[in-house]
């Protein structure tokens, strides 16, 4: 980690004098590095759980006490009554990024930023974007609006959610809160999603009827234009009326009506990619 390793070296710097610059100094400071790298740890350590406390309190409607607001200003973080939630996750890359990336965050000025298990969570009180992570393309950045300080607590759950489901369908870039309700409405009960799930597709894959869950799946990424759903799935715009048709008497499910297409997305959710814009 840059952060822990120009640490160490200013902790070997303090015992590297001029009259040690013998071969026996050299020895000696040797001998110090891993001592060093421990300190250099603990450092950091120290710090970043100093940093996760006024995190965490930021996200309690009371009062900060003398010691928070010290430590605020220290850290340059402007006390306000509202943060945006973010969550950081670089995909396929070693535990330790994680920890990298929060360091570097922290020193660029998005001072509330800790690791959370493999990814980076915190809060921010200005503008945040991919390109801020010094990451490239790799990367997926979850983060809510604004938010007072009494809602945060489930503000950054809802943007934690947000984050496992774009890690479980391969997405990159800045997903916004606002964009993925649905999705994160089913990823805070995953126990009533896992049965509406299976209220629907249970009935289908009962009987082998594999091509008729395919043929759901396409109609929603297609965003119910059948014309683009016969084409997509290279048949007759006759043959997609007859298998919609069966899919409603095997579910007794409506696909004319709209409780029943917003059961149906929220069931297949998971198996989409990004919502679909204009």
């Amino acid at each position: 980690m840059t952060e822990t390793r120009s640490r160490k070296w200013e902790i070997i710097a303090g015992v590297a004098s001029p009259a040690r610059t013998t071969l026996a100094g050299a020895a000696a400071i040797v001998a110090r590095i891993p001592q060093a790298d421990a300190a250099a740890e603990i450092a950091v350590s120290e710090e970043e759980r100093r940093t996760r406390g006024l995190l965490d309190r930021l996200c309690l409607d009371s009062p900060l006490d003398a010691a928070d607001s010290e430590l605020a200003e220290r850290l340059g973080v402007p006390l306000q009554s509202a943060y945006a939630p973010f969550v950081a996750v670089l995909p396929r890359r070693p535990p330790h990024s994680h920890a990298v990336l929060a360091a570097r965050l922290r020193r660029g000025g998005f001072s509330l930023a800790v690791t959370q298990s493999d990814c980076v969570v915190g809060l921010t009180w200005k503008a945040l974007e991919a390109p801020d992570l010094g990451e490239g393309s790799e990367l997926l950045l979850a983060i809510g609006q604004p938010t007072p300080r009494a809602d945060l607590a489930a503000a950054r759950e809802e943007v934690v959610v947000l984050a496992e489901h774009g890690r479980q369908l391969g997405l990159l870039g800045r997903l916004e809160v606002e964009d993925y309700l649905p999705e994160i409405l089913l990823g805070r009960s995953p126990r009533l999603a896992a049965r509406l799930r299976a209220k629907l597709l249970t009935p289908l894959t009962e009987d082998d009827h594999r091509e008729l869950v395919h043929t759901l799946r396409t109609l929603l990424a297609c965003r119910l234009d059948r014309s683009a759903t016969s084409a997509a799935l290279h048949i007759h715009r006759n043959t997609l009326a007859y298998r919609l048709k069966r899919i409603e008497e095997i579910t007794a499910i409506d696909l004319s009506s709209p409780r029943d297409l917003a059961c149906v997305y929220m069931a297949l959710a998971r198996d989409l990619d990004a919502p679909s814009r204009p």
